[in-house]
């Protein structure tokens, strides 16, 4: 939904342009409500010059990171090991 909310005001900015950046309105505050985001974090503006839709809508997708306040020695051991051999993981 992310994805084709961000498709859809690039076609309406090409067909009819948004000078008055109504369109760009509609869609930060859609994407609000469908995550619950401050969009101000994102680029919405010019996304096709950084890293295009897709992927602008899995970062927006991505649920907030949860804050960790203790972390025992062999968690972060396991975390190490594991992007160490991520391959491995994966398999």
């Amino acid at each position: 939904m992310i994805l084709k909310a961000i498709r859809e005001y690039a076609t309406f900015c090409d067909e009819h342009g948004d000078e008055e950046n109504l369109g760009y309105k509609l869609l930060e505050n859609n994407l609000h409500q469908l995550t619950g985001k401050d969009m101000s974090a994102y680029n919405l503006w010019k996304w096709w010059e950084e890293e295009g839709a897709e992927v602008l809508a899995f970062r927006i997708a991505l649920p907030k990171p949860k804050k960790v306040n203790s972390i025992k020695r062999e968690e972060v051991h396991e975390i190490a090991e594991r992007l160490k051999n991520f391959y491995y993981y994966r398999h």
